[in-house]
C-alpha cells in the first residue's frame, strides 16, 4: 500500500512558504525567494533526491526555506511513528490514514473544476482535451478506491469507522482554500503538491536513516517503504520545468508571492 499524503505541510509542521516567479528576470534560479523566510546567499539544506536537478524551481524552493524543512523533516508525528517511543502511536497513524483517504475522496473533482481556468480553445482542442479531462478524474477516483481498499485490508480498518468517520477542521479547510482559490489555475496547483509529491520521499528517506528507526512496524512497512522511491518527485519537477516559463509573468508572480 502506497499511503498518499496531505499536501498541505502545516498540518505537520509549521507552514510551507512558496516562492514567486519573477517576471522576465533571467533564469528560475534567479526568481525564487522565501516570502516569509529571508534566504541565505548559500542555502545549506540537505535535498537527497538525485533525480532532480540543481537549480530547478524544487531545488530553490526546497533550499530557501530551510528552517521549513528541517520542521518538516523532524515533525513530531513521523519521527514517534519511525522510532515506535510513543504510546497510541497505531492508533494515531490508523487515523491519519483515514483522513488521508477523505482528503483523496474531497479531491477528485480538483482536477475538473480547474479546466475552468484554462483560455478559450478551438473545437479540435477542446474535443481532444476532454477524454484526457475524464481519464484523470477516473484515476483519481481509483486512487481512492485503492487507497480505501488498502486501509480496509493491510491497516485492518474497519469499513464501518470509514463510512462514519469525520474530515476535521484541518483536512476541511484545505480542501476549501482549494477550491476557493481554483482561478489560481493549474500550475499553482501543481506548485502547491510540491510537498507531497515530491517532498515525501524526502521525509520518507530522512526516517529510513535515522538510527532508531523501527524497522518491524506498520508505519515502516506501509509508509516508509512505499515512498523511498525517487521517480514520483523527479517527474513532477520536470513537469513544472518544462511550464515554468508559460507562466513566469508579470500577472502571475505577485500570485504566487502570496501563496502559503
Amino acid at each position: 500500500m502506497v499511503l498518499i499524503p496531505w499536501v498541505n505541510l502545516s498540518l505537520l509542521s509549521s507552514a510551507w512558504v512558496y516562492a514567486y516567479i519573477l517576471p522576465n528576470d533571467g533564469p528560475v534560479q534567479k526568481a525564487i525567494v522565501s516570502i516569509t523566510h529571508e534566504s541565505s546567499a548559500e542555502p545549506s539544506c540537505l535535498r537527497l533526491n538525485p533525480e532532480v536537478e540543481n537549480g530547478t524551481l524544487i531545488d530553490q524552493l526546497w533550499r530557501n526555506n530551510c528552517d521549513l524543512v528541517e520542521q518538516f523533516l523532524g515533525n513530531a508525528f513521523s519521527v514517534a511513528q519511525a522510532e515506535q517511543t510513543s504510546t497510541g502511536t497505531f492508533t494515531s497513524f490508523h487515523y491519519y490514514s483515514v483522513q488521508d483517504y477523505y482528503y483523496l475522496l474531497e479531491t477528485v473533482l480538483h482536477k475538473p473544476y480547474l479546466t475552468e481556468t484554462n483560455p478559450p480553445m478551438s473545437e479540435p482542442s477542446l474535443r481532444s482535451s476532454i477524454p484526457a479531462v475524464i481519464d484523470s478524474t477516473n484515476k483519481s477516483f481509483q486512487d481512492a478506491e485503492n487507497f480505501r481498499r488498502s486501509l480496509i485490508n493491510d491497516l485492518e480498518i474497519s469499513e464501518d469507522i470509514i463510512k462514519n468517520g469525520t474530515f476535521h477542521a484541518a483536512g476541511l479547510g484545505y480542501v476549501k482554500w482549494l477550491q476557493e482559490n481554483i482561478n489560481l489555475g493549474w500550475f499553482a496547483y501543481q506548485v502547491s503538491r510540491i510537498p507531497c509529491i515530491y517532498g515525501w520521499a524526502e521525509l520518507a528517506k530522512s526516517l529510513n536513516n535515522r538510527q532508531d528507526v523501527d524497522h518491524s512496524s506498520i508505519f515502516y512497512q506501509e509508509w516508509i517503504v512505499n515512498n523511498l522511491d525517487w521517480n514520483y518527485g523527479a517527474s513532477h519537477s520536470q513537469k513544472l520545468q518544462k511550464a515554468v516559463d508559460r507562466y513566469n509573468n508579470s500577472e502571475t508572480f505577485e500570485v504566487y508571492n502570496r501563496l502559503f
